[in-house]
């Protein structure tokens, strides 16, 4: 029979009195967060309500008590705090699970003390930063970021939706309610409950449970904060003020052929948006276990890499998606018509004096030829140093300088953030595999405890169970001792009656059939009186030279005697008589039926200082088993909070080391955007000196053109 939990109203009533409701020290004496009527405010859920509770140390804590049962509750929240302990994620939250948590009605139920987060729910972010398009595409990736920490942690939330994602003041997401939770070592457990109905793919039955869960979601909160950022009007248009929702609800998964959200989204101008809806739609139909992880910059399907070309605009592959597509590219920089006139007269002048020196030497042939050659090497090294000096080459050297400095900077910066992203990554991974390796030792030391506890345990009922043998043993003979006391008591008092009441009984001629007065006399003359004086009759044959009847006569004092002459009828007769006698006596009379007090009390008095040592042996021993376990539980507490305490510091340094690390990728990927936009601007520069080379200088000096 399953456990009835309380009500909320039944919580209410409790948590007016935290020192008595509550079993843990920081919970006892905290102050409960209090509503209009001044009783304890409770924020209600599904089969749970949450209560906010100052405590004395200036912690804030929130205490979900729960409304109804849930398998394997206890052993579900040890696994995934065991395994969420060693992650360096900074989206969690610490929580402890309190088998005695709160005390309802004279009964003990189970609560979750939680760490009270600071934060706004993620519809009300959206509303506060409607319009924010920067904003909305950082928390779309912020979100992204999460997700792929718990596909890389092997996590899933079990509902990830709107109300269990909380943005904190500093924006960074923390994700609550761990109810449903799957890790790893959760493994062949069953699903605690299927997750909010406006977030589930229309396939999720409530059976399933793994690490793929949270895919549909993730792939829909993403998505619609993507459609956000490129048009907010979605918000009003979509979401229903009020609603459990963000742009979508659960019927337009079931038929989504039939949906007006989506056909809204499908019927939007920009071609992301119309996308987005396509997407959603696909995932829809797709079976659980068929659903892809985010992927925030892609479709949800697989990416295959392309390789590295120009762009049309004449950017390389590799800055495409970076920077926007550059604008048309300016009009084209020209030479100046007086430099190039300088430099023709220049020219054709130092041919004319080279000529006249030829003619007036009166050189060979070979000379002449020889001649031309050196004024036209001259000619072609003045033109050359003649093109560098024109200010066109000069603006258009100093652009491609920058350039090139630009792009070895922003490729420079791309590599340092993919070692970062390596880096983050490996943190993450290690993050996995201590998680995993704290379960495993936190198992393994609880196994161990378990053990050595049993085995004390064990030893101590031998301890005390020896003295409960002697103890035993003790009232067995104490109580045998009183009871044979009491019978012998019973039968000296029964057989004193009986000759007393014998005693009065004499023998007289004529009361025993056959005995007559010469018996009578015969008996009486060996003191034989009343039917106390004898025992036992026997008839002998008496001899005395002649063969006579006699009776041989058993007195009280176990003494037999002689008594010849009577008759073996009259014996029978007289054992008879003596028989009903003893009878009569027997039934009437009145023996104790407890031993008096002087008699019990010495004998109990012989056993008291016996049964005291033993008593106080067992209480001492009792006493000093029960301090030795809470010493060695104490011992064990100490070394499991010695294990997690290594643990937690391991993570949060990993924490900081993850923080640090993003930090620098963020630095490094605003430094890479900086040149890639600089990348750009001096692109469209160059574009506007791209006439200005050396075959089109020679050709500008000689055509004009």
């Amino acid at each position: 029979m399953s456990l009835r939990f309380p009500t909320g109203g039944d919580y209410v009533e409790a948590i007016q009195s935290p020192g008595i409701c509550f079993h843990d020290p920081d919970l006892r004496s905290a102050v409960p967060q209090l509503d209009r009527l001044g009783r304890p405010r409770p924020i209600s859920g599904n089969f749970a309500s949450v209560f906010s509770l100052h405590a004395a140390s200036g912690r804030r804590y929130a205490v979900k008590c729960f409304t109804r049962e849930v398998a394997d509750q206890g052993r579900r929240y040890q696994a995934i705090s065991d395994y969420l302990l060693a992650l360096p994620n900074d989206w969690k939250i610490g929580f402890e699970y309190l088998r005695q948590g709160v005390l309802v009605n004279g009964r003990w139920f189970p609560a979750l003390k939680m760490e009270w987060v600071e934060g706004v729910g993620l519809i009300r972010w959206i509303e506060e930063h409607l319009g924010d398009h920067g904003a909305m595409r950082d928390m779309a990736a912020r979100f992204a970021e999460l997700v792929a920490e718990l596909e890389q942690a092997g996590v899933a939330h079990g509902d990830l939706q709107h109300g269990n994602l909380l943005v904190a003041p500093g924006g960074a997401l923390k994700l609550v309610d761990y109810d449903g939770m799957f890790v790893p070592t959760l493994a062949g457990f069953p699903a605690a409950e299927r997750g909010h109905r406006h977030y589930q793919s229309p396939h999720r039955s409530g059976v399933e449970f793994g690490p793929h869960l949270d895919r549909f979601s993730a792939w829909l909160i993403h998505r619609s904060l993507m459609a956000l950022s490129a048009d907010p009007g979605l918000w009003h248009l979509l979401h229903e003020h009020g609603g459990e929702h963000l742009l979508f609800r659960d019927e337009d998964f079931t038929a989504a052929g039939g949906s007006g959200r989506l056909a809204a989204l499908g019927g939007h101008p920009a071609p992301d948006i119309r996308a987005f809806a396509g997407e959603i739609a696909s995932l829809a139909a797709l079976p659980l276990h068929e659903l892809p992880a985010l992927t925030p910059d892609a479709p949800p399907s697989v990416r295959t890499a392309q390789p590295t070309r120009a762009s049309s605009s004449g950017l390389p592959a590799w800055m495409r998606g970076h920077v926007a597509t550059p604008a048309a590219p300016p009009v084209p920089v020209g030479y100046n018509a007086a430099a190039l006139w300088r430099t023709r007269m220049g020219i054709s002048w130092t041919y004319l004096v080279l000529g006249v020196i030829a003619w007036v030497l009166g050189l060979s042939a070979i000379a002449l030829v020889a001649t031309a050659m050196v004024a036209l090497g001259g000619g072609y090294a003045a033109s050359m140093l003649i093109f560098a000096a024109i200010p066109e080459s000069k603006a258009r050297r100093t652009l491609a300088a920058r350039y090139a400095r630009a792009r070895r900077r922003s490729e420079e910066d791309a590599k340092s953030l993919n070692a970062l992203k390596r880096q983050r990554d490996m943190i993450q991974a290690e993050g996995v595999e201590r998680a995993a390796a704290n379960t495993r030792e936190l198992g393994h030391l609880r196994t161990q405890h378990q053990r050595i506890l049993q085995e004390f345990d064990q030893e101590t009922a031998a301890q005390i169970g020896a003295y409960d043998l002697r103890l035993n043993a003790l009232q067995s003979r104490r109580s045998a001792e009183l009871l044979e006391a009491l019978h012998l008591l019973r039968e000296r008092e029964r057989h004193s009656q009986t000759v007393a009441h014998l005693k009065r009984i004499f023998l007289r001629p004529g009361d025993v059939h056959g005995v007559g007065p010469d018996t009578v006399g015969r008996l009486g003359h060996n003191g034989i009186v009343t039917a106390a004086d004898f025992l036992d009759i026997q008839h002998v044959a008496v001899s005395n030279g002649t063969t006579t009847s006699g009776v041989r006569v058993l007195l009280p004092g176990q003494r037999w005697i002689s008594v010849p002459g009577v008759e073996e009828a009259s014996a029978q007769a007289l054992m008879a008589w003596r028989k009903a006698h003893l009878d009569a006596a027997m039934r009437y009379a009145v023996v104790p039926a407890v031993l008096p007090g002087d008699v019990a009390h010495r004998i109990e008095s012989r056993y008291a200082a016996e049964e005291h040592a033993l008593r106080q042996g067992y209480a001492e021993t009792q006493l000093n088993r029960q301090k030795g376990r809470h010493d060695l539980e104490r011992k064990q507490e100490s070394q499991r909070v010695n294990v997690a305490n290594r643990h937690f510091q391991a993570a949060r340094n990993a924490t900081q080391a993850l923080s640090e690390v993003k930090r620098k990728a963020a630095a490094a990927k605003k430094d890479q955007m900086t040149a890639l936009r600089e990348c750009e601007e001096l692109h469209r520069e160059l574009l506007a000196y791209r006439d200005i080379t050396y075959k089109r200088f020679i050709r500008a000096l000689f055509t004009g053109r």
